[in-house]
């Protein structure tokens, strides 16, 4: 019962987010928010997935997530961090001294979306932020950078 709600809930943000516009997101954000009441992490994933792939997307998905309850985007920082901690490795491109396009784009995410909302539980993110730093892992400074430049307000 709990892996249909959980397809359920993915196949329905699929739909939804693929047609996420700027003429929409208030649509697509309580279509999105309807979805995240049974299963936050299934679609919260999905959405990373595509901003990752898609970062003209951030705006629009930042702004419709406002509809959201402050325990879905508290599931939203959770999903932020075991991100950035599955693909540590990938930071990088191969063979390059550039960042990641899906590393950068969640970066930039990451700073959108705490600038919007800034009472989204942060303490997790700095922890996974301190801990990568004092393990010598610098690429996560990008991070850092995104979070303090765009929820700062320093554009």
């Amino acid at each position: 019962e709990l892996s249909f709600a959980e397809t359920k809930a993915l196949f329905m943000a699929r739909s939804e987010f693929k047609r996420l516009a700027k003429e929409n997101t208030v649509v697509i954000g309580r279509k999105l928010t309807k979805c995240t009441q049974s299963c936050p992490l299934v679609v919260y994933n999905h959405v990373l997935n595509q901003i990752e792939s898609f970062d003209n997307l951030i705006p629009f998905a930042v702004e419709a997530l406002k509809y959201s309850s402050d325990l879905s985007r508290d599931a939203m920082a959770y999903c932020l961090v075991s991100q950035l901690k599955a693909k540590s490795d990938h930071k990088m491109k191969e063979g390059d001294t550039n960042y990641s396009q899906w590393f950068a784009s969640l970066s930039k995410f990451i700073g959108v979306y705490y600038g919007r909302y800034p009472s989204t539980e942060l303490k997790g993110l700095l922890f996974y932020l301190l801990r990568s730093f004092s393990e010598g892992q610098s690429l996560d400074l990008l991070v850092l950078k995104d979070l303090l430049v765009l929820m700062g307000g320093c554009d």
